[in-house]
Formats: structure tokens, C-alpha cells, sequence
């Protein structure tokens, strides 16, 4: 029979070599040697049949050391009558030196008789299978050592709600249960006979997604309750696609809950007491705003929902003032401080609308609950810089208000003693003498330097204004049609239609509204638009507005000129203070001043707002008149008697020339030298709005004086009325004013009624 066997494996030789099983047969007695390979076995060990065959190679010798116990076996188990069949792993050598697994299906071959006398082992190399299972053994190893090492309790439940696998956080979570697996999640869990009417793994069950709820039960053997945050995702079978169960999710919150509990606690019993604050107040985790105070919302203009989330420094301005401490030094410090030590600042904050005001900050490091919080609160003492700027202001202007009234007085004293020899000395002289003539011009020019002690005045007791209820409107615009006549601004006015009455001095509003427009138009020389506005306002706490709460009339004049520097709007009120070739608008002399004292003594506020390349805004705010209108006063318009343009190179002699013209009835347009008076007379003649007659200063400083500036306008208009002014009584142009071209001529100083006598001369009016 083997040998039958044995000559049919040759003959199908092909067939098997086709398949991926080695075929040996090889005799159990006496010797085990190898009487049948199939020829694939050289495919598998690189060996040749005849290899085996021939017992050059011996499978002994090829074995694994390892496993040839296993191998050992298979051969006594043939060796033994009544031998079975079995099977056994083991690996084997290949020629190249590499192991490979195979599994041996041996059986016996009996012949005729039903002797064994030879065995059969179908041999097939499952090397791949092998290395396919270590791998699945690996992973199920990793994956059951994550399961194990999770730190949140994670549970399998079947579709009948059974435990079929928990990992030991679980077991930790609900060891009063233990062991967990093979009892209903519901009894197990939590004590109940059926599921929870919350439970989130039936609703996984019902609809197959995941689920999520936040569950609390007592904790095991305490009256504490405890809080699990439990998520349920569906268990589903690969190969089908169905789902066989839930795999539950539950992380232990119960600290974060009692964190929760305990701050909504604190916050019930502070709350009123932090929302009534009158200071802004906001707690920061990090960098990060996480609740503030109804003061807050109302100090930054942003709701509550806008607010928390910001960083303290999105309400800083890009830039702070010098002397301001960095974001980054600011970090530093508090960083550096003992908790619950504040550290103060002083900064700008920003608003949501984009406005700034000043704030004093106190920032505090605090630990609650293992967390550190910054405690910021935030106090806007805008109202009160202003309080204490106004304050020091006026102390200074006060302290000059004296000065100025004691020299005005002094002053006037001298004068009148001197006028008062000089009356003397005329009464000792013959009336044509030369001597007397010279005495006059001395008492003209003492009479005219009573002028200057004017402006003094103003500073002192002496100025304090006669009030009457005016209309301010009318006021506005008469003054500033006066200040713009001549020159290449236009005026837009927005004045509301009801706008309160006031009780002021008229000559002094007029002043104040006379200086600032004057300010403006030196501002923009190539011409432009000022705008002025007037509205009924009520000035309330969040206006920041060192005045008392109530009704006050505003008064708003906006230029686009060139702006002042930030390092000067401090001093802009300042007497004589100048920035005058600094590159920035002029302010010199006592234009600001005298207008911030008016409307000082009027219980009101002046404003000054300026940015360089901008403009100036000057903001005054006047009481309101709010009785009966009876007898307000629509602001007289004075009968304008012509046109005059005063060139002179001081500023004083403008400003009293000045004062002097719109006494007598007259408009008036000022130039501080004779190529500014030439082009302000061309551009008032191609306005159709030409000047009846011009003053000019006969010297002056670094400029074109009267004399050239007088040709230039004989060019432009050959019949130009041109008046000298001049100090220099021993000029021979003064003598022979009419050869140069002059109408008519005045000494400095001059009084208004000699002034008036000329320019009747020069324009006759009726």
C-alpha cells in the first residue's frame, strides 16, 4: 500500500506542487527515513526533494531548537502501533538561513496487512498567519493596557443593559458593586431596578448616536453627592455593521461642580455689593476679562457679553503719555507683587467709541480655589485732572490778575502825573510855540497807552463783566463775519433754533468769539471752512465737565488748520505764551488768556482740543438763562461804515487798532506785514468784497513795510486809500505822505477820535 501510495504522489507530482501544502512520507521502522517529498518543497524551504531524500538533509537538523520537543513527539507517537493523527507548530530552517512556522498534519499508512509502517505529514508554512496573530495579541495588549489606563471610568454594556467589561476606574468609582461585570448598568450603578429615566445609553440604544448628560448620585458609603459627566458612544460590529452594545464614558466632575457651587455662593453674597461699586471692577483668569461690575459696562461703553473675554490692555491706547508704565513693566510688577498686594498705575483707557479718559488703576493677585485671578479696578478721574487743572489755572491766572491790576494801577497813576505836569507845563507856554506842540503829541500818547493797561484790567477786579440776558446767536455770527471779512474762509454755522438765552457781558462774548475765530483764520492761511456750532446741552456726571450739574448753552469752533502739538495745549492759556516758529499755529499773546478769564468770571468753561495736521476744536459752555425771555437782547448788529485792512507787525497795535475800528462802526481784517496785506487786498477784490482803506505800519521787522507794500497796491488798485501809521515822527515820508502815495497820515500812538476824524476824510458816509 505505501508503495502504491508512494508512486501515485509521483504521479500527481504537478497537482500537488499547485497547492501550498508539502507532502513527506517517510518509514517508521527502523530508521525514519524520508521515502517522499513533494517537489515544492524546495518553493518553501529551499531545499530539493532529493535533499530530504538522499538524507543530506535531516529534518532534525533544520529544526528549531526549541521546538523539537514538539517534533520529538510526532515521531514516537508513529512510532507506537495504534498511532494517531495530530498536529503540531514548529519551525523549520530554510537555506537561507531564515525560520519559518509551519504546521504538521501527521497521520499513519498501514498497509494490506493493517501494519503502520509508514507516516504521512502534510506540511503547511503559516508563517504569515503567525506573524498576523502576534500582531493581534500585540494590539489587543496595547488596547487593554489604555482601557486599564484611562483615568475615567469606562464601562461595555450589551443591548440588555448588562456589564460586560469595565477598566479599573470604573471599579474605583463604584466599589460597594464590585464585581461589576455580568450586573445590570442600572443596578450597579445606581440602584435601581430599572433604567434611569436620563440614561444616555438607551438613548444610543433607540436612536444609535452618541449621547451626553451630566448625572449626580450619592457617592458610595457618604452622604456627599457626586457628579459624573457620562457620554455613551454605539458599540458596532465590524464585519455586520450592527450594533451590539455601548461603550460608556464617565469622567468624576464632582470638584469642578463643588468649584461651581461655591463661587455662585460667593457671588449671591457680594454681587450687590459689586455691581453698587462706583468704580469699575473686573476679575481677569490670565489675561482674559471673566466678570465685571454694571460700573464697568457703563465706564467702557460694551455689554456685559462684549466685555468678558477682553485683556486689560485691549483698553489701552497704542501709545501712553510719558511717565506711564509699559504693558510689559506693568506684567512685571504685578507679577513680582505678594497676593493681595495692589500694585497702582495710572493710564489712559480707551472707551468703545474710541474716546479716552484718565484712570487710576489698582490690580491685585488673589488665589481662590488653587486659582490665581486678577482683581482690576478702575476709577476715571478725568473730572477730577480737569477739577484740579482748572484749579491751576486759575491760581495762575489769579496770581497774574494781580500783578496786572497792581501795575494797571501804578500805571495809571503815572500816567496821570504825568499828563498832569504836562497840562502844567502847557499853561507856562505860549500857545504856537513849538514846546506846546510837542506836549500835545506827549498827552495824546499817554491817553493811548491807557489802552494797553485795558487788557490788564481784564485780569484784575476791575474786569468783571456787566451782564445782560443776550441771544447768542446773532452775537456769534456778526463777530465772526467782522473777523472773516477779507480773507478766503467761508463759515458754516449749525446753531439750534431754541437755543437758550445767556447773562453776559455782550462786549466781552464778543471778545472771546473774536480771539478764538481770530486764532482760526491765522491758522489757515490758504483759506478754508470753520464751523461753529451752538447747542442747548445738560451737563451731567458722565460729561466730565468741571462745571456744576445742569442747563448750559456750547458754543463749538472747529478749524482744519495746521493744529497744535499735544506738549502745548498745557500752556495754550498761558499769557504771551508762544510756539511761534515751532511749525504749529501761533499762540502768542493775550487773545486765550483774556478769553479763558471771561468766560471764567461768566461761571462757564473753555475747552481747547487741537491735533497737529488736523485742526483745533475750542469748546465754551455757558449757564443758560432758562426764565421768561422777556427783554433778551438779539445782539445789536452795529451799522458796518466800510471796509478797513490794518497792517502792522505787533500784535497789540492790531488788536487796539482793531477794537478801535469796530467802535466806530467799521469792519476790520489784520495783517502782521505788507505781503500778507497785499495778498489779503487782492483776494478781498476777486470776492467782490474790497477794502474801503488800508492802515499801514510804516517799519517793519523783517517784512515788507508800509512804504513797499503801498506800490504793490497802487499796481492792483490805482485808487487804493492808504493811511501810514508810524512811531517815527522824523521819517521824511511822514511830512511828504501824499508824494508816496499815502492819503492821509497818524503818529503812534493816536487816539480813537483822531483816528475816527481821518478815515471820515477817507470814506464819507452819511
Amino acid at each position: 500500500m505505501p508503495q502504491k501510495l508512494i508512486k501515485r504522489l509521483n504521479d500527481y507530482q504537478e497537482i500537488i506542487n499547485r497547492t501550498p501544502v508539502v507532502v513527506f512520507v517517510w518509514r517508521i521502522v527502523p530508521d525514519h527515513s524520508i521515502e517522499f517529498v513533494s517537489d515544492n518543497v524546495q518553493k518553501y524551504l529551499g531545499y530539493s526533494a532529493e535533499d530530504f531524500i538522499s538524507g543530506r538533509v535531516l529534518l532534525t537538523d533544520i529544526i528549531y531548537p526549541e521546538d523539537m520537543p514538539s517534533f520529538e513527539a510526532e515521531h514516537t507517537s508513529c512510532r507506537q502501533p495504534g498511532g494517531q493523527e495530530f498536529v503540531r507548530q514548529y519551525r523549520l530552517k530554510t537555506k537561507s538561513g531564515e525560520y519559518r512556522w509551519f504546521e504538521d498534519r501527521t497521520s499513519e499508512l498501514v498497509d494490506e496487512s493493517g501494519n503502520a509502517t509508514h507516516c504521512q505529514s502534510i506540511v503547511i508554512d503559516i508563517t504569515e498567519r503567525k506573524l498576523m496573530e502576534d500582531r493581534l495579541r500585540d494590539g489587543e495588549r496595547f488596547l487593554s493596557n489604555i482601557f486599564s489606563s484611562v483615568q475615567d471610568g469606562i464601562s461595555v454594556i450589551d443591548k440588555d443593559f448588562n456589564i460586560v467589561r469595565v477598566n479599573p476606574t470604573m471599579n474605583r468609582y463604584y466599589t460597594n458593586s464590585v464585581p461589576l461585570i455580568g450586573k445590570k448598568c442600572y443596578e450597579a450603578y445606581h440602584s435601581q431596578e430599572k433604567p434611569c429615566e436620563a440614561c444616555p445609553s438607551m438613548r444610543t440604544f433607540e436612536n444609535g448616536k452618541p449621547a451626553h448628560e451630566v448625572m449626580s448620585e450619592r457617592s458610595s458609603g457618604e452622604d456627599a453627592m457626586r457628579w459624573l459627566d457620562m457620554y455613551t458612544f454605539p458599540l458596532i460590529d465590524m464585519d455586520t455593521g450592527e450594533m451590539n452594545g455601548v461603550i460608556e464614558y464617565a469622567r468624576d466632575i464632582t470638584k469642578r461642580k463643588n468649584a461651581e457651587e461655591s463661587l455662585k455662593e460667593n457671588e449671591a453674597k457680594f454681587r450687590t455689593l459689586f455691581d453698587l461699586a462706583n468704580d469699575a471692577i473686573f476679575l481677569l483668569d490670565g489675561d482674559k476679562v471673566v466678570d465685571c461690575n454694571d460700573k464697568t459696562l457703563e465706564m467702557f461703553g460694551y455689554t456685559n457679553e462684549e466685555m468678558i473675554g477682553k485683556e486689560l490692555y485691549d483698553f489701552s491706547p497704542p501709545l501712553q503719555p510719558d511717565g506711564r508704565d509699559s504693558k510689559e513693566k506693568s506684567i512685571e510688577r504685578i507679577n513680582n507683587a505678594i497676593y493681595g498686594e495692589p500694585q497702582f498705575f495710572e493710564w489712559k483707557h480707551l472707551r468703545q467709541d474710541g474716546t479716552v479718559f484718565d484712570a487710576e488703576v489698582s490690580l491685585s493677585l488673589f488665589k481662590f480655589k488653587d486659582n490665581v485671578f486678577t482683581q482690576s479696578i478702575v476709577r476715571d478721574v478725568t473730572y477730577r485732572k480737569r477739577m484740579e487743572e482748572e484749579l491751576v489755572k486759575s491760581k495762575n491766572l489769579e496770581s497774574i490778575g494781580t500783578l496786572a491790576g497792581g501795575i494797571a494801577h501804578d500805571f495809571n497813576n503815572l500816567l496821570m502825573v504825568i499828563m498832569g505836569n504836562i497840562s502844567l507845563a502847557k499853561l507856562h507856554l505860549s500857545p504856537d510855540s513849538k514846546a506846546v506842540e510837542r506836549l500835545s503829541d506827549a498827552e495824546n500818547a499817554s491817553i493811548a497807552a491807557k489802552d494797553l493797561t485795558q487788557q490788564l484790567i481784564t485780569f484784575s477786579r476791575g474786569g468783571e463783566p456787566w451782564k445782560k440776558i443776550i441771544a447768542v446767536a446773532p452775537v456769534i455770527k456778526s463777530t465772526a463775519r467782522f473777523v472773516l471779512s477779507g480773507s478766503r474762509i467761508k463759515c458754516k454755522y449749525f446753531l439750534s433754533d431754541s437755543l437758550h438765552p445767556v447773562h453776559a457781558d455782550e462786549v466781552q462774548l464778543r471778545q472771546v468769539v473774536h480771539n478764538i475765530m481770530n486764532n482760526s483764520r491765522e491758522a489757515m492761511p490758504a483759506g478754508g471752512v470753520i464751523t461753529i456750532r451752538a447747542e442747548n446741552v445738560v451737563i451731567t456726571q458722565k460729561d466730565n465737565v468741571p462745571l456744576p450739574y445742569g442747563d448750559y448753552v456750547k458754543i463749538s469752533i472747529e478749524d482744519k488748520g495746521i493744529g497744535i502739538k499735544e506738549e502745548y495745549l498745557s500752556k495754550i492759556f498761558d499769557p504771551y505764551f508762544s510756539t511761534k516758529g515751532m511749525g504749529v499755529q501761533k499762540g502768542m499773546g493775550l487773545g486765550l488768556s483774556v478769553s479763558y478769564s471771561i468766560i471764567k468770571k461768566h461761571a462757564g468753561y473753555i475747552l481747547l482740543e487741537s491735533s497737529q495736521g488736523v485742526g483745533t476744536t475750542v469748546q465754551i459752555y455757558l449757564p443758560a438763562y432758562k426764565k421768561e425771555a422777556e427783554g433778551v437782547v438779539a445782539g445789536e448788529v452795529i451799522p458796518v461804515k466800510g471796509r478797513i485792512l490794518v497792517m502792522d507787525d505787533v500784535e497789540e497795535v492790531r488788536l487796539v487798532t482793531s477794537n478801535m475800528l469796530i467802535k466806530l462802526g467799521y469792519e476790520v481784517a489784520c495783517a502782521e506785514d505788507g505781503r500778507e496785506a497785499v495778498e489779503l487786498y487782492k483776494q478781498a477784490g476777486e470776492l467782490d468784497a474790497p477794502f474801503d482803506a488800508v492802515i499801514l505800519d510804516l517799519t517793519v521787522q523783517g517784512g515788507m513795510g508800509g512804504k513797499e507794500a503801498l506800490f504793490e497796491l497802487l499796481s492792483i488798485d490805482p485808487y487804493v486809500k492808504a493811511l501810514i501809521a508810524s512811531g517815527y515822527t522824523d521819517d521824511p515820508i511822514i511830512d511828504n505822505f501824499r508824494e508816496f502815495g499815502f492819503k492821509a497820515a497818524v503818529i503812534k500812538p493816536y487816539k480813537m477820535e483822531e483816528l475816527e476824524e481821518v478815515l471820515k476824510k477817507l470814506i464819507p458816509h452819511p
